[in-house]
């Protein structure tokens, strides 16, 4: 079965490419993309129904993970 795309995609790429012509910075794109996504796995956890969605991390988080992990390799 298909599955279809849902608005959360179109409004994922509509920002990406609002911010991109309004020129923003790579970073606070990325943190945009991170914080979008982040939002929707909490509504697709709610819309399930799901008992056990994850705790959101912040962005600033992430990217200390993402750092150490690169430092350490």
């Amino acid at each position: 079965m298909r599955r279809r795309t849902g608005p959360g995609i179109v409004a994922i790429i509509g920002l990406g490419t609002a911010l991109l012509a309004a020129g923003c910075s790579t970073e606070t794109t990325q943190r945009t993309g991170f914080e979008t996504l982040q939002n929707l796995r909490q509504q697709e956890c709610r819309k399930n129904h799901d008992s056990d969605c994850q705790k959101r991390e912040s962005y600033d988080e992430y990217r200390r993970l993402m750092q150490d992990n690169t430092h350490h390799r």
